[in-house]
């Protein structure tokens, strides 16, 4: 009896993160642990598949539905967790719990999947990160400065993401680059709050559940369609 299930997963880096939760799942649901390899095949990742590997290795590695985790070179799969991006006339006007409900029959985020070692360092911050690439309307940043003041901390690994930051909402705060995922990862699941526009840093606090955060959303209809009513199955969206 085969006590496995074998997935392979594309870029980016933020979806990738997203669908370790069909992994985390099935194996609640069957008992089957994963052997997940990673692949570019049906997206890229946007520092390339070897250093994106090495980053997460330690990180994946250790959850408790991965039995292996490698870089894909041929070998049969069960489950393509990218095989959604395909279909995009499916997914485009629903939201992630729905996407993977259809395409893999899973409670997609129902229950925490990346389980992270907290560090109290960060228990007192509330972390922000925002992209170049995505301007926020739903937040007042004046409010959440009046409100938490030098409790805030800007984290990136891109000081350009800082520097937009300051100059589009007008507020200075604090910045720490952090380069390693893994400690980016410690960050997130020790603060206080997290608060963060769609990419990889707010998956990450979707995937460990219990840190409080609030969603940044930019004025794409198609990012708004994926983030609506996730707050039912992940009830630390704030």
């Amino acid at each position: 009896m085969n006590n496995t299930i074998s997935y392979i997963s594309s870029g980016q880096l933020g979806d990738f993160i997203h669908q370790l939760s069909v992994i985390n799942e099935n194996y609640i649901k069957h008992g089957k642990k994963g052997i997940l390899y990673i692949s570019e095949q049906d997206s890229p990742f946007r520092f390339g598949i070897q250093k994106t590997y090495n980053d997460t290795y330690d990180i994946i590695a250790s959850q408790d539905y991965i039995k292996e985790y490698k870089i894909y070179n041929g070998e049969h799969v069960d489950i393509n967790l990218s095989y959604w991006r395909n279909y995009p006339h499916i997914h485009q006007n629903t939201n992630w719990y729905e996407i993977f409900k259809q395409f893999y029959d899973v409670e997609w985020g129902t229950h925490p999947w990346l389980k992270i070692t907290k560090n109290d360092t960060w228990k007192d911050k509330v972390l922000i990160n925002t992209t170049v690439t995505r301007n926020i309307y739903n937040i007042n940043f004046k409010y959440i400065f009046e409100q938490y003041g030098s409790s805030l901390l800007f984290i990136t690994n891109n000081m350009n993401d800082y520097i937009h930051f300051k100059n589009y909402y007008n507020i200075d705060i604090k910045c720490e680059i952090i380069e390693s995922l893994a400690e980016t990862c410690i960050a997130i699941a020790s603060c206080k709050m997290f608060i963060g526009s769609l990419s990889a840093y707010l998956t990450i606090a979707h995937a460990v559940h219990d840190v409080p955060h609030i969603v940044g959303l930019s004025d794409c209809q198609d990012e708004i369609n994926r983030m609506s009513n996730l707050q039912k199955y992940i009830q630390s969206i704030m």
